[in-house]
């Protein structure tokens, strides 16, 4: 690839034939080296509680060179707290620090240890905004310690005497709404706007919460683990570090030409309910590439021989911790393919303009418009849906 088409690629973002994805970053990102350097996570949380930026760049140094002050987002599991714009607007996830004051010396006792049991801070990423960047914090629990929260005790005793939850009581209190974050993705589908530029921070403190969760414990030796790096990372009292892990899978449209045309091959999964009809889609095994797992899921599940393939672009799928590997594939054995009657109920093939027409009739549906899977099968068709 020579200069001017990298150059050409940086300006677009349109890294593949798929375009910009649901929670796919189109700027360089260059946060890794700099959240992984002692006082990370205490500078941030400076520029927020102590009044601002410097007065100059220079003086931020290297572990804050952003534009803007720092977003602090209230994240519960696999919700975001979000609030919405109006004027047919899609919802912003809420900055809890334009609502609520911030406890300053809580904010500081957490940011100056860098090692917790429970990552109850962590550095989600950088929005990526007209005029500047803006880091991204997201507080995963503790709201009452965090956040002046006002009437102390807090009150959880909502309508009707029924006990809430502190962060029933956030979005109460904010007008706000919890919304899962695999469905905020859809916001973004048209890969552009503030929607979808809050896709990478909300990728990433999806995946980040779910292994959290699930690593509080060496699964090597049992130890404790402590979460460090600003959340990005957890030790044993040994000193053996855990990395957040991505399990790479496929996803893969099959093609091929039936009875003289080309046809589409959708598959519905006894898990998903009649009706809805997708891709095929796999984990990759152990010493397989993606081209191997591409031939091998296709054969699992309809009984397809690729005979051809090529790779159309990814997307990270946090939930809990997916890299979706996009691919569309050409089969020589139409006529000869089942549903393997386990993970795929009923298969079918369609023209373009028989998907069309049962998808605007509503005799299928399709994968939400957050998936890549959608986007391959419009890719497909040549047009959205």
């Amino acid at each position: 690839m020579n200069a001017e088409n990298m150059m050409n690629l940086s300006l677009t973002g349109h890294f593949s034939p798929l375009g910009r994805l649901p929670f796919v970053s189109h700027r360089l990102s260059q946060q890794g080296s700099v959240r992984d350097e002692p006082g990370f996570l205490a500078t941030v949380v400076g520029q927020l509680v102590d009044g601002g930026l410097p007065a100059t760049a220079a003086d931020s140094g290297k572990l804050y060179p952003w534009e803007h002050l720092p977003l602090v987002l209230a994240v519960d599991r696999d919700r975001v707290l979000v609030q919405n714009r109006g004027d047919g607007q899609p919802p912003e996830p809420l900055n809890l620090a334009a609502h609520y004051g911030l406890q300053a010396e809580h904010w500081h006792d957490y940011a100056a240890t860098d090692s917790h049991h429970t990552a109850y801070l962590v550095f989600a990423g950088v929005l990526a905004l007209d005029d500047g960047d803006a880091p991204v914090l997201a507080l995963t629990g503790d709201f009452e310690y965090f956040l002046d929260l006002g009437h102390q005790p807090l009150n959880l005793q909502g309508f009707d005497q029924q006990e809430q939850s502190v962060a029933d009581v956030l979005a109460a209190q904010t007008g706000g709404q919890w919304e899962l974050i695999r469905d905020y993705a859809a916001y973004g589908y048209e890969g552009s706007g503030l929607a979808f530029a809050w896709g990478q921070p909300l990728a990433a403190v999806a995946s980040l919460a779910n292994w959290h969760g699930s690593h509080k414990f060496d699964p090597a030796t049992g130890e404790p683990t402590l979460s460090i790096r600003a959340g990005w990372a957890r030790v044993t009292q040994s000193g053996r570090e855990l990395f957040p892990r991505t399990d790479p899978a496929v996803i893969t449209v099959v093609t091929a030409e039936v009875g003289g045309e080309e046809k589409i091959l959708l598959g519905q999964a006894r898990a998903w309910g009649a009706g809805l009809f997708s891709t095929f889609a796999g984990f990759v095994e152990g010493g397989e590439s993606l081209e191997d797992a591409v031939m091998r899921e296709v054969w699992e599940e309809n009984g397809g021989r690729v005979v051809g393939m090529a790779y159309l672009g990814s997307q990270p799928w946090p939930f809990p911790r997916s890299l979706m590997c996009g691919y569309i594939a050409v089969i020589d054995n139409p006529e000869q393919v089942k549903a393997d009657g386990a993970e795929i109920e009923t298969i079918r093939w369609f023209t373009r303009q028989e998907l069309i027409a049962a998808y605007t009739h509503q005799e299928v549906q399709l994968p939400g418009r957050s998936s890549i899977s959608r986007r391959l099968i419009e890719h497909w068709l040549g047009k959205a849906l």
